[in-house]
């Protein structure tokens, strides 16, 4: 009786002890599933912080238009570009008879002055210089613009105004109207001379176009002592590129022409020389003279 006794409770136990076993493993899966859970859901919250900082990172994309317009302000001086060239095509507007300085020559008296409207020319002018262009007569007037050596569209005004020692002359021009030049380098210019005889100068050689100079001073030499003094002459235009020479001699004791420019057509020799090929003579007139007209009155 009592062996069997013992044994039931030895049941009873086991069966006990079994029963906590089991309560304690589903405990444990339960708090498992429970922090799995709690990190899911942590993750899930922390996930909009981390889209967050990316935003705050892609952010500064945003200031890119702020780039652009500082480019846009570097090119906006680009922009006043045409007022420059408008500043540097200023054309000048004078009145001639507003001028008080030197005396003002009667044309009706001075015969050889050009009338309003004439058309003249530089002459007697360095083919490396050129002519100023002053506010009134005198080279201490405020100086206007100028002129190259061989600029033959000058347009006289009319009015010519003398100083002690030149005379001046109101003129209008490419770049204004109304200033003055000294009418030492102004003259009437004819058209080329078609029947002038260039056998004097035809096939001279030289060595260079400068040389020519020589020959044509030669030419037209004149004692310094006599009347008139010696002659003016001047190499006004000097074109390598073409073999093109020019020279102005001034300086005629003549009542109609003043002067002559003569042009040099050269062609290049086989050692390096220069021969003369063409010939073309201008008169430098005090009456008449101008477009249209091949000699002086």
């Amino acid at each position: 009786m009592c062996g069997k006794k013992l044994t039931s409770i030895s049941l009873g136990v086991l069966c006990a002890l079994v029963s906590l076993l089991l309560i304690s493993c589903g405990d444990q899966d339960k708090s498992q599933v429970i922090e799995e859970e709690t990190v899911e859901e942590v993750a899930q919250e922390e996930a909009p912080e981390e889209a967050s900082e990316e935003s705050e990172e892609e952010a500064p994309q945003e200031d890119a238009p702020e780039e652009a317009s500082e480019e846009s302000e570097e090119e906006a001086p680009q922009e006043d570009a045409p007022e420059e060239s408008e500043e540097e095509e200023v054309f000048f507007n004078g009145d001639c008879s507003t001028t008080t300085v030197g005396n003002l020559l009667d044309p009706d008296e001075w015969f050889y002055l050009p009338t309003a409207g004439s058309v003249v020319a530089v002459v007697g002018v360095e083919h490396w210089d050129i002519l100023e262009i002053h506010e009134d007569p005198g080279v201490s007037s405020p100086l206007i613009d100028t002129l190259d050596p061989l600029d033959d569209t000058v347009v006289a005004m009319g009015f010519a105004r003398q100083l002690p020692q030149s005379i001046w002359w109101c003129i209008s021009w490419e770049g204004g109207s109304g200033a003055w030049a000294s009418s030492i380098y102004l003259s009437r210019l004819a058209d080329p001379w078609q029947s002038y005889d260039s056998d004097r100068w035809v096939g001279l050689n030289a060595q260079t176009l400068e040389d020519f100079l020589s020959e044509v001073e030669s030419e037209y030499e004149r004692d310094p002592n006599s009347e008139g003094g010696p002659m003016r002459i001047v190499i006004s235009e000097l074109d390598y590129s073409n073999n093109i020479v020019s020279f102005d001699v001034i300086g005629f004791l003549d009542d109609s022409v003043a002067g002559a420019r003569l042009t040099f057509t050269t062609a290049t020799q086989s050692d390096g020389s220069l021969t003369v090929t063409e010939v073309q003579y201008r008169s430098m007139c005090r009456r008449g003279g101008g477009p249209g007209s091949d000699l002086c009155l």
